[in-house]
């Protein structure tokens, strides 16, 4: 009996020795995850300091400012400019991607949020001649640019850009003004309003943390709800996106859920 009791004790104590052994463990490992992500985050200041007020970040700025402006006269029909495009099926979360890229919240809705292209213009505050202060504060703008009729046929000449607000600079007004904007666009005062359209709302930024162009496009749908009456929607949102990430200057961001398969 006092043996039985002995290799007890002793077993508890085993235990005890491997339960410590394995909080140990947990705790280095802890350390280390935490260690590995402050040396992320040194390195990406780093990485944003050396960035920041340099030449390249000057150049960067130049040239996407001119692309914009390029861009703005509708050139770009005619014109292979570049630009990062945002595509993936309808609700896959690109609305998502694109707040978190320019840092103000977009409209949102259930199903379908995205009915027309957004193009994004987001150009890096300007520094000051010490480049330690911001010298342009944060602003936004919001047009819309027409290119095509209600019926998706596309207009004859070089589209203009409409102001629908300028001057925005709370970033909680952005939702509201992008969303009359897509109203805008829509005709959806009319009772025959369109349900997608290719024509563009536009929102520039400045003052952003970074120089970037991209145009964030509805989600690819394969049917319409029964009753639907107008043009074959599935058609024209997957005839736009071919459209986008078809030309050779573009950089294609697909965005696809966790429970979608990737092939």
């Amino acid at each position: 009996q006092q043996q039985q009791q002995q290799q007890a004790a002793e077993a508890a104590a085993e235990r005890l020795r491997q339960e410590e052994a394995d909080r140990e463990q947990r705790r280095l490992a802890v350390a280390e995850q935490q260690a590995a992500a402050e040396r992320k985050r040194q390195a990406e200041r780093a990485a944003s300091q050396l960035f920041k007020g340099s030449e390249y970040e000057q150049l960067c700025r130049q040239l996407n400012e001119a692309i914009d402006a390029i861009r703005s006269t509708g050139a770009q029909h005619t014109l292979d400019l570049p630009q990062v495009v945002v595509c993936g099926n309808q609700s896959a979360g690109k609305s998502s991607v694109l707040e978190t890229l320019c840092d103000v919240r977009l409209p949102r809705s259930d199903g379908t949020c995205t009915r027309c292209p957004m193009e994004v213009r987001m150009a890096s505050a300007r520094s000051s001649q010490g480049g330690d202060a911001a010298a342009e504060p944060w602003s936004a703008a919001v047009r819309v640019r027409r290119t095509h009729d209600r019926n998706g046929n596309e207009l004859v000449g070089l589209p203009e850009e409409v102001t629908v607000r300028e001057g925005i600079t709370r970033k909680a007004d952005v939702e509201s003004v992008v969303r009359s904007a897509q109203d805008l666009v829509l005709d959806s005062t009319d009772a025959d309003a369109c349900l997608f359209s290719r024509n563009t709302v536009i929102l520039e930024i400045r003052g952003a943390p970074v120089s970037l162009s991209l145009v964030d496009l509805p989600g690819i749908i394969h049917a319409m709800e029964s009753g639907t009456n107008g043009p074959d929607y599935p058609a024209l949102v997957k005839g736009m996106a071919r459209d986008y990430i078809s030309r050779p200057a573009s950089i294609i961001v697909a965005v696809v859920t966790c429970k979608e398969d990737l092939d």
